[in-house]
């Protein structure tokens, strides 16, 4: 379903109405919406980004879930994701955090509804204007990489210290261009299935003056930075399956047509997926909404081995003595 809220911005004869738009999942949890509601009618003093602060970051300021200490990478936890389109927006909001050198926002869900819905619109509203693409293609939360690139570039507080990078060539191009940073930087990753972030922090910025610092960010809270063998990827795909088992039979549930079918009906759904057709032409499974188990496995681990040689190439180019 739809959601779209107007608010008045500006002040006296200056005020405008803003729509606010998002598609949210039918199975939205009425909490979940009142969240989003107060996002939208967030009174903070500045939702957009900020230039950084003079304070310094450190692990003992955020809560720290995973953590590699020989190569300096940390993982906060992040705000949890429930709406699963808009990974792009969490991973944007975490480096948007730091960079404002204040990590007590990253938990604050006002403050990251208000910067998503405000994002969107401003995506919506340049897909129109500019024929790039249409608006129904952002207000569903998804935000793909040329949608990122968009964002960062025409925020003067994210453009020159925010890159974005969908492939290891991409991020190793241009770390060949600079690799040298002062203050905070920030790197949206995007994997097969998801956007990860990581911002690199100089040693002049940190609490506890050092080596240079990554903290690395997934907004489902999956703890990745001390993955680097193949064996360690294998171990988080099967453990993640294992634990998506019962979320993906309860997805199945809401809908009416499964909603009384027997357990043996589930189970074979979550082995095999369930089928989806365009036009009488059957569609790749990849594009099921709900997808074979073989295909999350192998997705899963496409994105597990990205995060591996991203945090990889980042720890070499910044952390490496």
């Amino acid at each position: 379903m739809h959601l779209t809220v107007s608010r008045a911005e500006g002040v006296s004869d200056d005020r405008l109405q803003r729509c606010l738009e998002i598609k949210v999942p039918s199975s939205v949890l009425p909490a979940q919406l009142e969240r989003i509601l107060a996002g939208a009618s967030f009174t903070g003093s500045n939702c957009e980004a900020e230039e950084a602060s003079t304070s310094n970051l450190s692990d003992e300021t955020m809560a720290i879930i995973d953590q590699c200490q020989v190569r300096g990478i940390s993982q906060p936890m992040s705000l949890a994701q429930w709406h699963h389109a808009v990974c792009g927006h969490h991973a944007l909001f975490n480096l948007r955090c730091l960079l404002s050198g204040d990590s007590s926002f990253l938990q604050n869900e006002p403050r990251f509804w208000c910067q998503a819905l405000c994002d969107i619109e401003r995506l919506a509203r340049h897909g129109e204007t500019s024929g790039s693409w249409p608006r129904s293609r952002v207000t569903g939360g998804i935000a793909d990489e040329v949608h990122l690139r968009h964002l960062v570039s025409t925020d003067p507080a994210l453009s020159g210290r925010v890159s974005v990078a969908s492939s290891l060539e991409s991020l190793q191009e241009q770390l060949q261009l600079s690799s040298h940073t002062h203050g905070v930087h920030g790197f949206l990753l995007g994997g097969a299935t998801h956007w990860y972030s990581a911002a690199v922090v100089s040693r002049d910025r940190l609490a506890r003056p050092g080596h240079n610092k990554i903290y690395f960010f997934d907004s489902y809270n999956t703890p990745l930075a001390a993955v680097m063998s193949n064996a360690d990827i294998e171990s988080v795909v099967e453990e993640q399956l294992c634990v998506s088992r019962a979320s993906a039979m309860d997805a199945l549930k809401q809908n009416p047509a499964w909603a009384h079918k027997p357990n043996a009906h589930l189970e074979t759904a979550f082995e095999e997926g369930v089928e989806e057709w365009w036009k009488g032409v059957r569609k790749a499974s990849v594009f099921w909404q709900h997808k074979p188990l073989d295909v999350r496995r192998q997705l899963m681990r496409m994105d597990l081995q990205l995060v591996r040689d991203f945090l990889r190439v980042l720890a070499d180019a910044y952390c490496s003595s």
